[in-house]
């Protein structure tokens, strides 16, 4: 047992080493002083591993000569590794005593602090008695020694638990980097968002690194560690934000299934549930895996983790440098730790040998691509390998294919390394089983998001081979896929593309065109069963991949897109919606086999999708658009000719002519009652419909009364808990109210609150709308309404800013009484939802309105005095109408330190008197201070 570890390098000043040893030992302090210098891979030898489990601090002098030696950095990051689990958050068993280096040099970043001990400043004597007093406070305090350190915990994975990777070799120094890194904001006076990114090229381990170091910073992160991969690396894909934003929404919804939170059918919900429930849980962590390197600020701080509690980690190819908190560049992985992963699975000797010295050439040629090594110890695993030094010598051969492989990949490669890379990445397909063989041939027309194992299974059965699990299994073994341990796997974009490279093209063409057909299948037996549709989600990343430029286009495609949009709806993803169906008008539009009709369908869910996404001016061209090219056409179905004219009737409502929705909605609701009947779904939703329209016109009498009927056919057809049947009820309350019958309109939202918050729930925007018909019914607050509406729906949603524009109003000396929220429904596409929309555009004029009713009620309250709740309060709304509108450079920044004050004195005024500040206004406060440091990528302190 040792007290102090001296851990230094001979190339340094070894008389150094040996005078301090004899000046600690002269102190009684029993020292280890290690007279070898072994040339270490990137683990440590049993002996030096022995001596330094049984000390009790770590004395490292650092010399130019220390960061190069291998042992010296492997003793370090043990040393750093075991004191911070031995004492959470600190390191303070390692002290290090530097030469001739500044502080900027050292690695990791956590050995600079400013009693940094250094050898140009203390004699020897002296470094031995401040290195003695630690140890006696040490001694004193706590008597565990290196070896005594727990083991590492393991991190909660959400949404699925990950294996754990036993080829991950090195990068010790970067992971500390990272870890100093993300602690920004919890240094004092440092206010900066804790957004990390990790930028290198292809196959330099990027992703795994974040999740070894998710595995080593375990304890950091007890609420967890949140994975999204967003396949941001398939150069197939068109450079189109939304489908980033749809991609991650999709990754959303399985992250909020696996907290069991019932939003998984309405993504545009997830986050808002997400936020609310990661807000409860102690720190975690939120890894965003292969962001497209070219991605929008903008759209960037969308991705961070979405509560203040959350640290973001992501990994890109491009450089992020300026858009967040700290930004890493991968440098080459260091050569023995390229060793370590090459001789992974077949090691060799320490010592220098033939074996030895073909590996490293073997790491030399590849580059230290981390990528291509992990492929060429997959090599190892095969019966036949025969060493290392045949293993390189075929590699070495010049084969014409690996020759044209390399040129194909070099502009994704570090030069000199796709020779290298090529060659190993054509032995180990030439190696592979057909099953093999096939598996990766069908993962290589798919997208660069997990796979789930099941497609590919079917995708190869109908090539004739029912051995997917096989050859999976051996594309994992030869490190060709990571498999997720989910039902899923993942294929490294560089090997895909390799991949997509060396088979045929008929080949890979059978297998694309079987993933449309199966995909295409599979989102239509969603229109008769939801769970079907979710089930699928996770195929949603792929479609894209299968309609790209490489193919040509077709009938199976055209289906695909069209179901797939379809589900995209359904799920609540208008974006991805959106994308899929811009994607089938484009690549259809070209074929002579589409059809006038086919054509005109796909414009009217174009049409849809930008409804959907708030898009009303575009949606109303396209609209207008299809009913004249369905005029023009014989034939055509009457139900879908009433479907584009109920859609255009909500779209004019949307936009304010309510008149002409009335004229038009009119017409709808008759033709369908007179062809299909008075009591079908679809003629009953026309009639809800019609009811709002006529209420919007100023005929609330006539309204009321086709708003009764409406129920009765609804409550004997479907039952009082419908939700179309509550949806009947709401807009009898509403025309109640618009009559002045305020106590029954009361009567009414207050059952209808009641019954949508048992049917759909508390927080579900429906029942939102009825607390909010109420307290316009009641002339009660609007602010707990507003509270909800910020915590349910964000602060951007376009029903939170009119709750916010009904607040305003109530609050100014004119007392106008808000209008009844309605319930209007779209029957095509199905459940379009207004989700994460920006008001601007065609919003702009209604937004100026909303900035100056917000400036002049704080005007008006400002009276009170800087201080009074009243009054900081007002500055809350005044802050929310800026930050919305963000029409003007710096009107988001100069929101900033406004919400940050009155929340700052909101929580005083609480503190001192708690019936002053009602419990939703700290909320209020709370949430609009968080979003707004979001849209500035930065988090508050506290």
């Amino acid at each position: 047992m040792f007290d102090v570890f001296l851990c230094y390098s001979w190339s340094d000043d070894k008389s150094w080493t040996d005078d301090l040893h004899a000046e600690l030992n002269a102190l009684g302090i029993a020292v280890f002083q290690d007279d070898k210098d072994i040339p270490f891979g990137d683990t440590l030898a049993p002996a030096l591993q022995a001596a330094l489990g049984g000390s009790r601090m770590l004395v490292p002098l650092i010399g130019p000569a220390f960061h190069e030696s291998p042992s010296c950095r492997q003793e370090l990051l043990y040393a750093l590794t075991a004191s911070y689990r031995l004492d959470p958050k600190t390191i303070e068993r390692v002290m290090p005593v530097t030469w001739r280096v500044p502080p900027s040099k050292l690695r990791p970043r956590q050995l600079k602090h400013p009693k940094l001990l250094s050898r140009e400043a203390y004699d020897v004597a002296a470094q031995a008695r401040i290195i003695a007093d630690k140890l006696e406070r040490l001694r004193a305090s706590d008597g565990r020694r290196f070896g005594d350190a727990p083991p590492l915990p393991r991190p909660r994975w959400y949404p699925d638990e990950l294996p754990t990777n036993r080829r991950f070799h090195g990068r010790g120094e970067v992971m500390w980097d990272l870890h100093e890194a993300l602690l920004a904001r919890d240094k004092p006076r440092n206010l900066g968002h804790a957004v990390v990114s990790v930028t290198g090229g292809g196959g330099q381990g990027k992703s795994a690194l974040c999740e070894q170091y998710a595995r080593w910073f375990a304890a950091d992160h007890p609420g967890g560690v949140f994975v999204i991969r967003l396949g941001g690396s398939d150069r197939r894909r068109r450079p189109d934000p939304r489908a980033v934003l749809s991609r991650y929404s999709l990754q959303l919804g399985q992250l909020a299934k696996s907290l069991n939170l019932p939003v998984e059918d309405d993504l545009g919900a997830a986050r808002a549930a997400i936020a609310r429930s990661l807000d409860e849980r102690p720190p975690y962590l939120w890894i965003v895996d292969d962001v497209p390197s070219d991605i929008d600020e903008s759209y960037l701080h969308k991705l961070y983790a979405p509560t203040v509690n959350g640290k973001t980690l992501i990994n890109t190819r491009g450089s992020l440098a300026g858009l967040v908190s700290a930004e890493i560049a991968l440098e080459p992985l260091e050569r023995n730790a390229c060793l370590g992963v090459l001789t992974n699975d077949h090691a060799v000797s320490e010592a220098k040998s033939p074996e030895r010295e073909a590996a490293l050439g073997i790491v030399n040629d590849l580059g230290q691509n981390p990528l291509g090594l992990t492929v060429a110890a997959g090599l190892t695993t095969l019966p036949d390998f025969e060493g290392y030094p045949k293993l390189r010598a075929e590699l070495q051969q010049d084969a014409p294919d690996a020759l044209e492989l390399a040129e194909h990949l070099a502009g994704e490669l570090p030069v000199g390394a796709a020779k290298g890379f090529g060659a190993v990445m054509v032995r180990s397909f030439a190696q592979l089983t057909d099953p093999g063989r096939e598996v990766l041939a069908a993962s290589s027309v798919l997208g660069a998001a997990p796979i789930p194992a099941g497609l590919t299974a079917r995708m190869i059965e109908r090539m004739g081979t029912t051995s997917a699990e096989a050859g999976l299994e051996r594309l994992v073994a030869r490190g060709l896929a990571e498999d997720l341990g989910n039902g899923s796997y993942t294929v490294h974009a560089l090997v895909s593309r390799a991949a997509r490279f060396r088979f045929p093209a008929g080949y890979r063409r059978k297998l694309r065109d079987h993933a449309c057909d199966l995909l295409g299948r599979q989102f239509e037996a969603g229109r008769e069963d939801f769970g079907l549709v979710r089930s699928a989600a996770s195929c949603l990343p792929h479609v894209l991949a299968l309609a790209t430029e490489e193919w040509p286009t077709g009938p199976a495609e055209w289906h695909l897109l069209g179901e797939a949009g379809r589900a995209q709806f359904e799920l609540g993803d208008n974006v991805g919606a959106l994308e899929s169906l811009e994607t089938l008008n484009e690549r259809a539009g070209r074929s002579a086999e589409f059809d006038e009709e086919t054509r005109v369908r796909v414009l009217a869910n174009i049409a849809g999708a930008q409804y959907g996404t708030a898009e009303f001016s575009a949606a109303l061209r396209g609209q207008r658009e299809v009913i004249e090219r369905l005029n023009a056409l014989p034939d055509v179905d009457e139900s879908y000719r009433l479907q584009t004219e109920e859609n255009l009737s909500n779209t004019l409502s949307a936009l304010g002519e309510f008149e002409q929705a009335r004229e038009l909605i009119t017409s709808v609701y008759r033709r369908r009652r007179d062809s299909a009947g008075l009591t079908r779904k679809a003629t009953l939703i026309a009639l809800n419909n019609l009811v709002i329209a006529v209420g919007r016109c100023g005929r609330p009498a006539l309204a009321l009364r086709l708003g009764i009927g409406a129920w009765s056919l609804w409550h004997r057809g479907a039952g009082p808990d419908e939700p179309e049947t509550l949806d009947s009820v709401e807009n009898i309350a509403n025309n109640l109210l618009r009559l002045g019958h305020v106590a029954e309109a009361a009567a009414t939202n207050s059952y209808l609150v009641s019954r949508r918050a048992v049917v759909l729930g508390p927080e579900h925007p429906s029942t939102i709308d009825s607390q909010e018909n109420l307290a316009t019914a009641t002339g009660a607050s609007y602010w707990p309404v507003y509270a909800a509406r910020l915590r349910a729906q964000g602060p951007s949603h376009p029903d939170t800013i009119a709750t916010l524009e009904h607040l305003l109003r109530s609050s100014l000396p004119s007392g106008a009484v808000a209008d009844p929220v309605d319930h209007v429904v779209s029957g095509l596409p199905a459940d379009v939802r207004l989700e994460n929309v920006r008001l601007d555009g065609e919003h702009a004029e209604s937004l100026s309105e909303l900035i100056s009713s917000a400036v002049q009620f704080e005007e008006g309250e400002s009276g009170y005095g800087p201080e009074h709740p009243r009054a900081l309060r007002a500055k809350l709304l005044l802050v929310h109408a800026l930050a919305a509108a963000d029409q003007f450079d710096g009107q988001v920044e100069s929101a900033l330190p406004i919400i940050t004050d009155s929340r700052d004195g909101l929580e005083e005024a609480y503190a001192r008197d708690r019936s002053s500040v009602q419990p939703d206004e700290l909320v209020i406060a709370r949430e609009l201070h968080h979003w707004i440091l979001r849209l500035l990528a930065q988090e508050p302190a506290y």
